[in-house]
């Protein structure tokens, strides 16, 4: 800003909003057609912007000449700067409408999750064999439609749906490939064995160990979420048990557990879809908050 300047509530020139900057705006703007103004604009020091500079010159007065530079604001200068803002202003709006019409991934996970679960959990419990049906909805809705959900979900930057969704996600598909894999592999290599029971047993009990970790996380969700992972980590620990003791009584318990599971999780997804189309509590989704509160109050009260 040029020196011996004065300008006492200064409006904003076009491109300096407070807090805003609209891209590839320019001085040359039909905006600044005035008569006073000269072509060109100067920067000032803090390069914040382009501001409107005219120069007057004075006649000579007892043989000094006298070269000033002063800023000339008008009615126009305010029209200008309130123009400005309200086209920044539509901007962020327009912004805010665009990031709202992103669509919610999460029902998509929680039914992938959900049938896929409620699907092999049927086998667990003895009544249908393990067929193709199971292999199908493993790979395509329990691997695919999981991963889909979770990386959209990161882009929502919704760190803990896209840990749950991708993980899970990748869980079904490596149980797929332990089931597939002793049936071509074996023939490849002979150092690749087909998984054995304590094998599956460990195999599992890592994923209930890590779905423990996911159930602290759920503390800060609802009460359906939480559900999930609570029989979750129950169903991991029940087949990793059944498996390393080989006990079939285990597995079949499992599997009613499973199916419990699976329900809470569509439930969820149902939840979600109805409640946002009708855009009331048509379902309810009870926060964590609100259950931990009561209990807290139960506690502080004995």
């Amino acid at each position: 800003m040029s020196k011996g300047v004065n300008r006492p509530s200064e409006p904003l020139a076009v491109g300096q909003s407070s807090g805003l900057r609209m891209e590839g705006a320019t001085a040359t703007s039909p905006l600044y057609g005035h008569e006073n103004i000269a072509e060109g604009v100067k920067e000032d020091k803090n390069g914040s912007g382009s501001v409107p500079h005219t120069e007057t010159h004075t006649p000579p007065d007892n043989n000094n000449v006298h070269h000033q530079s002063r800023y000339h604001y008008s009615a126009s200068d305010d029209e200008e700067y309130s123009l400005d803002h309200q086209i920044r202003m539509l901007e962020v709006k327009q912004t805010i409408a665009m990031s709202r019409k992103w669509a919610n991934p999460g029902p998509v996970g929680l039914l992938g999750f959900g049938t896929t679960t409620i699907l092999l959990n049927l086998h667990n419990t003895g009544h249908y064999p393990l067929t193709t049906a199971v292999v199908a909805m493993g790979i395509c809705v329990g691997g695919g439609a999981q991963i889909i959900a979770g990386l959209l979900e990161w882009a929502h930057h919704n760190t803990f749906a896209f840990v749950a969704f991708t993980a899970y996600g990748a869980f079904w598909l490596s149980l797929v490939c332990v089931w597939m894999l002793p049936s071509t592999a074996t023939r490849l290599s002979p150092m690749v064995q087909p998984a054995s029971a304590d094998t599956v047993g460990a195999y599992l009990l890592l994923w209930g160990i890590f779905t423990f970790t996911m159930l602290l996380g759920a503390l800060r969700t609802n009460v359906p979420l939480f559900l999930v992972f609570l029989t979750l980590t129950v169903l991991f620990l029940m087949l990793a048990g059944g498996n390393l003791a080989n006990n079939t009584a285990v597995l079949r318990a499992a599997g009613y557990e499973g199916i419990l599971c699976g329900s809470l999780a569509l439930y969820l997804a149902v939840a979600e879809v109805l409640n946002e189309v009708w855009s009331r509590r048509i379902l309810p989704v009870t926060p964590m908050a609100q259950v931990l509160s009561v209990v807290l109050r139960c506690c502080q009260g004995r």
